[in-house]
Order: structure tokens, then C-alpha cells, then sequence
């Protein structure tokens, strides 16, 4: 539970309170109604004509893409108003989006384990007191002999062992006729573990030569 609660919360909250204030002002203003379509293709010419005079005769990768975005937007004001329409749904939607989102950054208050929001704590914590507790093994996880030992401790504490993995989210396609404890050697365990070895990204071939 306390990683969810992050450090130095009252220096992080006092520069998102200087933030909201300043960004206030504009997140704040009133929805404008929509301009109309003849608006838009007056808007799409002056700022085509403006990228193409701040490019001017210049070359480079600034000047460039400014070109090619005037010529864009060009092409879309002489377009119909459904490509219009279109396009600005394409780039206005995100935009309203992260704005929201933005604004709700901008609310933080001071986080506690008693306003963690459920969808969090009910992981760890349940209504009735019982906390989940998460162990892992003490020394390198990718030795046999170290997961061996840390299974030991933990069926020592839990002998059925079921709390170490979540439980399923449907029971119907469980196959427990065939899994279980199957009473492998150390050899057969470390087989295994090595086959699965092989198919993670940290594989590490050995060198036989």
C-alpha cells in the first residue's frame, strides 16, 4: 500500500498549485461556439500563407516541413466541408481529451491509505481487515536452489500455497486433473526451469566451446 503513496507530497502539490493558477485563465474559459465553415477556410489560408513566408527562400528541415504543412493545409481548404469536418475531428477530439485530463492533474490532493481509491486497495486490502502480503525470494531468482528454498518458506507459512497467485477469473476451463504437485525430481524441476529460461527476454546462452 505505500507504494501508492508518493514522497515529498507537499513540495510536488505546491508546483501543481502555481501551475493550476497560471494555466487557470485558459483552462477555464467558456466554450466559444464553433466557427462556421467558410471561417475555417479563411483560417487553413492565413496560416498556409504564414508558414510559407516564415519558410521563404530557406532550405533545411524547419523550412521544409513548413512547406509541406502550408501545402496541407492548402489541399484541405479547398477540400468539401466533410473532409473539413473530418479533420478537425481528428485533431480536436485528443486535444479536448488531454485538456480534461489536464485539468483533473491539476485537482491533486494529498494521498493517504484511507483515499486510495478501491480499485487499488482492494487488491491488498479487503473489507474485512485480511491484507495480501507480497514476499520474493532472498538472493538471485534466477538460481534453482534459491526458488527452491523460498518455495520451502513460503508452503512452510502456507501449506496450500494458493495465496501466492490471484485467483483465477473463471474457473471453467481449469484443468486440475493434470496439474498439481507431480512429484518431480531437482533434476526435472531444473530442466524445466531451463526450457522456460530459453524463452525469456534475460536468456543467456551458455558457451560450450
Amino acid at each position: 500500500m505505500a507504494s501508492f503513496i508518493p514522497d515529498g507530497q507537499e513540495a510536488k502539490l505546491a508546483l501543481i498549485r502555481q501551475a493550476a493558477e497560471a494555466l487557470d485563465p485558459t483552462l477555464s474559459q467558456a466554450v466559444r461556439p464553433a466557427p462556421a465553415d467558410e471561417d475555417n477556410v479563411i483560417a487553413l489560408k492565413r496560416q498556409a500563407d504564414a508558414l510559407m513566408q516564415a519558410a521563404g527562400e530557406n532550405g533545411g528541415p524547419g523550412a521544409d516541413a513548413a512547406k509541406r504543412l502550408a501545402a496541407d493545409m492548402l489541399r484541405l481548404a479547398d477540400a468539401n466541408p466533410a473532409m473539413r469536418t473530418r479533420a478537425e475531428l481528428i485533431f480536436a477530439s485528443p486535444l479536448n481529451t488531454s485538456l480534461e485530463a489536464l485539468r483533473n492533474l491539476l485537482q491533486a490532493e494529498p494521498i493517504t491509505e484511507k483515499n486510495i481509491p478501491l480499485a487499488f486497495a482492494g487488491d491488498w486490502i479487503k473489507p474485512d481487515g485480511r491484507a495480501r502480503v507480497q514476499v520474493y525470494p532472498k538472493g538471485d531468482p534466477d538460481d534453482n536452489e534459491v526458488l527452491r528454498q523460498f518455495a520451502r518458506a513460503v508452503l512452510a507459512v502456507e501449506p496450500e500455497g494458493t495465496t501466492c497467485w490471484p485467483a483465477p477469473e473463471s474457473t471453467v476451463n481449469m484443468n486440475t486433473k493434470r496439474m498439481g504437485r507431480l512429484g518431480l525430481s531437482e533434476a526435472e524441476e531444473d530442466a524445466i526451469v531451463g526450457f522456460l529460461q530459453t524463452m525469456s527476454d534475460g536468456f543467456m546462452p551458455v558457451n560450450r566451446q
